[in-house]
């Protein structure tokens, strides 16, 4: 037992050892001289971007890629606490993770730095192996808490964003100052409950599967995507579409599932099927679920005009 968990705690180390590879840090510090020692101790493992004062990287902190930020606290200007601060002021970086350097007496700014949101604070002088493990740790525990999250946003059978993600998403472009066009569909994969009956749940597992992926190649852009919505039932996100872009996808959606033609003979058709019901607003709802209810009432009209086809209606 303690051999295999030996085993999974290596292995572990081993996957989040090469997820930070290469990770981007970046740095904020005014001395050449403590630059050049830091930029040797990280630069064989990581990325490291140096810029000489606070003011100089919120300049570029929008174009910025960033997996750690490590911050000298004497800086000319604004000073490292007040950087902190700033930085954690922008969603993007509310969680990325922030190392203070201090040739302070840190015992009496500890509640300072921990106040303005650092994960960590390292006294001057300190040895280039302590200021390599403490990066590594944090730049690993960031990416755990990246798998975990993305993990817990998937759903675990089609491998696509489950209705978690739907309602992260959502939120967001509900709460834009200027949101985009959008369009949403809901599709019903048609008489499924016979399906399970006829071919067995693990049958049934494997046309979702097949039908998520059959969806999944009817999107063609980035910014579109699919999420389980609960059984047999998924929600496709389409931003910036307006009525007829709606129209093609959800036509494409119907059109490559009768190309891969799953036999299903409880169904009229002799093959799997789906239903969509669709809606498109001028721009997103400040409660969306009443867009996904606009999209049930028509996923019904196409179910009960029957079948295999899809009802989409433009909201003004």
């Amino acid at each position: 037992m303690d051999s295999s968990l030996n085993s999974l705690r290596k292995k572990a180390e081993k996957d989040l050892s090469k997820a930070t590879l290469d990770s981007n840090v970046v740095l904020v510090e005014d001395s050449d001289l403590d630059f050049t020692i830091i930029n040797k101790v990280l630069s064989p493992q990581y990325n490291v971007s140096r810029f000489s004062t606070a003011e100089a990287l919120l300049e570029q902190l929008g174009d910025l890629k960033v997996s750690l930020f490590l911050f000298d606290y004497r800086l000319p200007g604004m000073d490292g606490i007040d950087l902190c601060q700033t930085i954690r002021s922008v969603p993007a970086f509310e969680h990325t993770p922030v190392i203070m350097l201090t040739g302070e007496n840190y015992t009496n700014f500890e509640y300072k730095f921990w106040d303005a949101g650092c994960n960590d604070f390292i006294a001057k002088p300190y040895s280039a192996v302590t200021l390599q493990k403490r990066v590594e740790k944090e730049l690993k525990y960031s990416a755990l808490l990246e798998q975990h999250k993305e993990a817990s946003m998937i759903d675990s059978l089609t491998k696509v964003f489950n209705r978690r993600y739907l309602e992260v998403v959502m939120n967001q472009l509900s709460a834009r100052y200027e949101s985009p066009e959008v369009s949403v569909l809901l599709l019903d994969i048609d008489y499924f409950k016979k399906y399970n009956d006829r071919y067995g749940h693990l049958a049934g597992d494997a046309a979702l599967v097949s039908v998520t992926n059959t969806v999944k190649r009817a999107l063609t852009r980035d910014t579109d995507f699919i999420s389980r919505w609960g059984g047999e039932e998924f929600a496709v996100v389409l931003p910036h579409t307006n009525y007829e872009g709606c129209q093609l996808v959800a036509k494409r959606i119907i059109d490559l599932l009768h190309e891969e033609h799953l036999p299903h003979e409880d169904s009229p058709c002799g093959y799997l099927t789906i239903s969509i019901g669709g809606v498109t607003v001028p721009e997103s709802p400040r409660d969306w679920k009443t867009l996904f209810l606009k999209a049930d009432e028509n996923l019904y009209e196409a179910k009960k005009s029957g079948r295999n086809q899809y009802c989409l209606k433009p909201e003004v």
